[in-house]
């Protein structure tokens, strides 16, 4: 996914810590409540996996679903498709959706229910979808003091797709890559524009990085030093 990565400039500036929330045996009712308020926010992103895809997602604020684009698919024979919160966790039992606030990351530990980890640089909104996965709020579950560095990846695709055909602003090709690379980003039309996705690393007081925690993903003008 990512060609490689270096240092780069938050959207904000750079937090002094970050908090990590580990939940288990979080119920699938749970776990829908928490995606479909979190789909209405504006921008949202997210990245699905299952064993014959993935997926990036953008967050429809208008209704809530989920608008898939498969990483490697023709967009003439494979459309974005539009998922409600239910159908989402249905389908993928692995997944994560992210903005400059927070990270969830769900997976699929049983029936019907599921782990849960979220990754914020403030404790009110971990707080706060702990309430609606868990129906409690305890700082205690918390784990704070994340050492955080903000990291641009330079996602793979860095060439335009300039057709007129549906998706097309979504598209990029690499050399070697013999499939199409859909994101939930526009080009425009810019040849110099390319993806990129925001990251925060979270690390412990000795540097080792447990974490990344994905916050946007954009595409950049490369001629703006991006």
């Amino acid at each position: 996914m990512a060609a490689e990565t270096r240092p780069g400039a938050p959207t904000t500036s750079q937090p002094q810590q970050g908090y990590t929330l580990t939940l288990t045996e979080v119920p699938r009712a749970n776990l829908v409540t928490l995606l479909a308020d979190f789909l209405h926010r504006d921008p949202v992103w997210g990245l699905v996996e299952g064993l014959a895809a993935i997926c990036w997602l953008r967050g429809q604020s208008s209704d809530g679903t989920a608008e898939l684009y498969a990483l490697s698919a023709d967009p003439h024979t494979s459309p974005s498709t539009h998922l409600p919160a239910a159908d989402l966790v249905a389908n993928w039992s692995t997944g994560r959706v992210f903005d400059e606030g927070v990270e969830w990351r769900w997976r699929k530990e049983g029936n019907d229910v599921y782990s849960v980890l979220g990754l914020a640089e403030t404790q009110a909104v971990l707080l706060l979808g702990m309430q609606t996965l868990t129906n409690t709020q305890d700082s205690t579950r918390l784990s704070a003091g994340w050492q955080v560095t903000a990291i641009t990846q330079h996602l793979v695709g860095s060439i335009i797709n300039e057709s007129k055909s549906k998706l097309a602003e979504q598209t990029w090709h690499e050399v070697r890559n013999p499939h199409p690379l859909l994101y939930p980003v526009s080009h425009a039309g810019n040849r110099n524009r390319q993806p990129r996705l925001q990251t925060y690393t979270y690390a412990t007081g000795e540097g080792t990085v447990r974490f990344t925690r994905f916050y946007a993903l954009t595409a950049l003008d490369i001629t703006q030093g991006a």
